[in-house]
């Protein structure tokens, strides 16, 4: 089994035989034999730690069955996906699993491994013609911080909203948050953060908007539509020394987590990204028996929880793994 660092590692390498052309998959009409399947994977990011989980669940299924597998990091980058999972199609993978880019983004892979007859299931990408199977993880996340976030701005106040449209799961969490801003008296600020370089996005643009809303202007909340960025904010709020301002993110991992069990962070929503990895990996079979032009498709939320200082404690108690970088 893939740890996290050796997945990154594993990406490297495997990219960069899947952009030469070349591949550690056996073709798909000798892998499906057996039920050895060879699966393509691309990882929307391996710098973004959901992502890197979702896929280690994956791998943790595939070594399990003795799958193949060939992993490439878009590095953030839909032409390079696009580019990957073309390049899969090419190999003759049985099927593609990639994460968070949304699915309308990848038509042009999408389709052609549709042609090829090659199921392509998604983590937070959502479904669309040619994907076969989804494990979303955007807009009931969305729903449920945008709720934590309305306590602190009842009475109305500032807002900082750092999103991220290019991927799938952000962008259902950006228009939960606008919905529940729409009609109040907070005043929102929209700002999209760049991968790679997602923590230093964050904390620019946090140090920018505390400058132009002081203490007494508040209620001051920053949100992000993932936790990376609301680290980069946890240190400018902290360089800044301010003491007014709450920070709420989603998909907690251990540097979130811990910074909820500090009070550096109001509320996160801790996505299971390793077991949403592993229930996708498990679905494949029945993927391969559907068929891309089956009627029958997956579209699943993956299994979240709101984490705050009221209830971390009984959280980590049921879930010690979460603190694990």
């Amino acid at each position: 089994m893939f740890s996290r660092k050796k997945l990154v590692a594993a990406a490297v390498v495997a990219g960069a035989l899947a952009l030469a052309g070349c591949s550690s998959s056996s073709p798909a009409n000798e892998a499906s034999k057996d039920g050895a399947y060879s699966i393509g994977l691309v990882s929307f990011s391996q710098a973004n730690s959901t992502s890197n989980n979702i896929l280690v669940g994956f791998q943790e299924v595939a070594d399990k069955k003795g799958w193949k597998t060939t992993l490439v990091d878009a590095q953030g980058a839909p032409d390079k996906a696009i580019a990957a999972i073309q390049n899969l199609v090419a190999k003759k993978v049985d099927a593609i699993f990639y994460t968070v880019f949304p699915a309308n983004a990848m038509a042009a892979g999408v389709l052609s491994a549709k042609a090829a007859g090659i199921p392509v299931l998604t983590a937070g990408g959502g479904l669309s013609g040619g994907v076969q199977a989804t494990w979303d993880f955007g807009y009931a996340e969305g729903v449920a911080s945008a709720k934590e976030v309305l306590k602190d701005l009842q009475s109305g106040g500032n807002l900082l909203a750092l999103g991220y449209d290019l991927g799938g799961p952000c962008g259902g969490r950006d228009q939960a948050m606008k919905e529940a801003t729409a009609n109040t008296d907070v005043d929102v600020t929209f700002q999209q953060v760049t991968i790679p370089g997602q923590v230093q996005s964050g904390q620019q643009y946090a140090q920018a908007w505390l400058a132009a809303h002081p203490a007494n202007s508040g209620p001051n909340v920053i949100w992000s539509c993932f936790d990376e960025p609301a680290q980069g904010v946890i240190a400018a709020v902290k360089a800044a020394g301010r003491t007014d301002v709450t920070i709420h993110g989603l998909d907690g991992p251990a540097v979130n987590l811990r910074a909820v069990q500090d009070g550096s962070q109001t509320s996160t929503v801790w996505i299971d990204a390793t077991g949403a990895g592993r229930i996708a990996a498990e679905a494949i079979p029945e993927a391969l028996e559907n068929g891309v032009d089956g009627v029958k498709t997956i579209d699943k939320v993956a299994p979240f929880t709101v984490v705050t200082k009221d209830n971390i404690k009984a959280f980590l108690s049921q879930h010690p793994e979460a603190l694990k970088d």
